[in-house]
C-alpha cells in the first residue's frame, strides 16, 4: 500500500484523518516523541490513548563562537549587517522553536482532536500474549491497560528493557556533564546594551549560540519569551552518586573558569538559581526495540540514548514517531507484530550512525583550537549532511515496509538508503569512541559516504 493509497476521509479541526484501521495504541510518556507518536498515530486511523507518568507537561541554525565570544562562523549568515546577501537562494531548514513551547503546541492539538491522556500514570511493567493477544502496560498504583501494541515513550529507563529482545546494554556514564536551566525571559532582570546580541530582536527566530573552547563548549539558546543554556564539561572526577545535582550560578561560573564571553557569564550570575548538573548516560546500541511477539515498542530514548552533541535526540525521537505510525497503517490490524519489527529494521541503522555522531562532534568542539577555529572562520563547522536533516520517514517506511516486511520474514538482509549516499554501515560502542578520543586518533565516520549540506 502506498502512501496515498489509503483514503483521508474524515477532517477534524483542519487535520485530514486516514480511515480508521481498528489498530489500538497506548503510548507511555509524553515527550515530544510521545506526543507526535500519539498525533501522528490518529492522523493514520489509529485509536490512541497516552499515559504519561508526571501530574502535568513540564515546561536548528547554530552559530559558533570562540569562549571569550568572538564569532567564528554559522550554518547560515548572521542576518544583521548590510554587508549580508539576503536573497542567496539557500533553502531553509525551518523556525527555532524552543522545546517547552514545541510540547505546548503538540498537546494543544492533542487537546483539539480529543486524544485522552491520562495524568500520574507511571508504567512498572509491560507485557504482551505472544499469540495473536494483547500488550499491556501495568502502572505503579496497580492499574492495566491494554492495546494491539504499546508504544513505550518513557525514557531512558523504561520497564520495556525489561521485555524487549536481547539483553539490553546498561546504561554507563561518559564522564562528561551539562549544567542546564532553562526559564521565562521575564525571570531575567535588564542586562544592558552588552547582552543584547545574546537576544533575538522584534520579528526575529530565536537564537542559538554555541561557545567552543578546550575541553568544554556552552550553548546558549534564547527566544522572545524563554532563555535556555547549557554548559557541558568533562568532569575532573565523578562527584555524584547520581544522576545529576543542583548547582548555583556562582558555582557554574566556577566551573568555568576564565575568558569566557562577558555577555554569557553575566547572564548565567542573573540567572534564577534552578540548574541542574546532568551526567551525560548513554546507552550502546542496541538492535532489538521491540518485545518477542512485536505488542510493545520502544521509542526515542527507551530504545537509542543520545548524547547532547548529536543535535539530534528529539529529532529521531520524532522520526519514530512517524515512522511507526506509518508503519502499523500499512500492515493493518493483522500485522501490527510484524510492523513494529519493519520499523525497527527501517531505523535502527540510520539512527546507530546519528548517535555516534555525538563523539564525531564533540571532537570538534571540545577538541578545537580556538586560534585554528578562528582562522579557518567560515570553514569552521560541525557537519549535518543533508542526508540527515532532509529525511522523510513517512514517505521512507510508506516506499519500504512490504520490502523490509518480506526480508524479514525470509531472513534476509534488508539493505537502507536513510544514510548517507555510499555510507557503509558500522556498529559501534561508547567504549570504543572514548577510548579513540583518549588516544587522539581521528574518525573516520564522517569520511564514510557524503555527509555534505547541499
Amino acid at each position: 500500500m502506498g502512501l496515498h493509497e489509503a483514503d483521508a476521509t474524515v477532517e477534524r479541526n483542519g487535520v485530514e484523518r486516514y480511515a480508521p484501521t481498528r489498530i489500538n495504541v497506548v503510548i507511555c510518556g509524553a515527550g515530544v516523541g510521545g506526543l507526535l507518536a500519539a498525533l501522528e498515530c490518529y492522523r493514520k486511523g489509529h485509536s490512541v490513548t497516552v499515559l504519561e507518568r508526571e501530574p502535568k507537561i513540564s515546561t536548528t541554525v547554530i552559530s559558533y563562537y570562540s569562549y571569550h565570544g568572538e564569532f567564528i562562523n554559522s550554518a547560515m549568515p548572521e542576518w544583521r549587517g548590510s554587508d549580508v546577501e539576503a536573497n542567496s537562494g539557500l533553502g531553509t531548514v525551518g523556525q527555532i522553536i524552543t522545546r517547552p513551547n514545541h510540547a505546548e503546541v503538540m498537546l494543544a492539538q492533542i487537546r483539539q482532536l480529543g486524544i485522552p491522556i491520562v495524568w500520574g500514570k507511571k508504567v512498572v511493567k509491560y507485557g504482551e500474549a505472544l499469540k495473536d493477544g494483547p500488550a499491556f502496560a501495568e502502572t505503579e498504583d496497580g492499574e492495566r491497560f491494554e492495546a494491539d501494541v504499546i508504544i513505550a515513550a518513557d525514557g531512558v529507563h523504561s520497564a520495556s528493557r525489561e521485555i524487549v529482545k536481547g539483553n539490553v546494554p546498561p546504561v554507563q556514564r561518559t564522564g562528561y556533564y551539562a549544567a542546564r536551566t532553562g526559564f521565562p525571559r521575564s525571570d531575567l532582570p535588564d542586562l544592558g546594551p552588552e547582552c543584547q546580541h545574546l537576544f533575538p530582536r522584534d520579528g526575529e527566530a530565536g537564537i542559538n549560540r554555541v561557545y567552543i573552547g578546550k575541553s568544554s563548549h556552552h550553548v546558549v539558546s534564547t527566544s522572545k519569551d524563554y532563555v535556555a543554556w547549557v554548559i557541558n564539561s568533562k568532569a575532573k572526577k565523578d562527584h555524584s552518586e547520581g544522576t545529576s545535582t543542583n548547582l548555583t550560578p556562582e558555582d557554574v561560573i566556577a566551573v568555568m573558569g576564565d575568558g569566557w564571553d562577558p555577555a554569557v557569564l553575566k547572564l548565567i550570575r542573573h540567572s534564577p538559581a534552578s540548574i541542574v548538573n546532568w551526567s551525560l548516560n548513554f546507552r550502546n546500541p542496541h538492535r532489538h526495540w521491540t518485545s518477542p511477539g512485536g505488542r510493545v515498542v520502544q521509542l526515542g530514548d527507551a530504545a537509542h540514548t543520545f548524547l547532547p552533541t548529536s543535535g539530534n535526540g528529539a529529532v529521531q525521537a520524532m522520526e519514530d514517531a512517524i515512522s511507526i505510525a506509518e508503519c502499523l497503517q500499512q500492515g493493518g490490524k493483522e500485522n501490527v507484530g510484524w510492523s513494529t519489527r519493519v520499523h525497527n529494521v527501517l531505523r535502527y541503522q540510520r539512527v546507530t550512525t546519528i548517535q555516534r555522531t555525538a563523539f564525531v562532534n564533540q571532537d570538534d568542539l571540545d577538541g578545537v583550537d580556538v586560534k585554528e577555529a578562528l582562522g579557518r572562520g567560515p570553514h569552521f563547522k560541525v557537519r549535518w549532511g543533508r542526508w540527515m536533516w532532509s529525511h522523510l520517514p513517512e514517505q521512507y517506511a510508506a516506499d519500504h515496509y512490504w520490502d523490509a516486511l518480506t526480508a524479514i520474514q525470509t531472513g534476509k538482509t534488508f539493505e537502507n538508503t536513510n544514510s548517507p549516499p555510499g555510507h557503509v554501515f558500522e556498529d559501534f560502542t561508547m567504549e570504543q569512541e572514548l577510548k579513540r578520543q583518549k588516544l587522539k586518533v581521528p574518525s573516520g565516520l564522517k569520511k564514510n559516504g557524503d555527509w555534505t549540506i547541499e
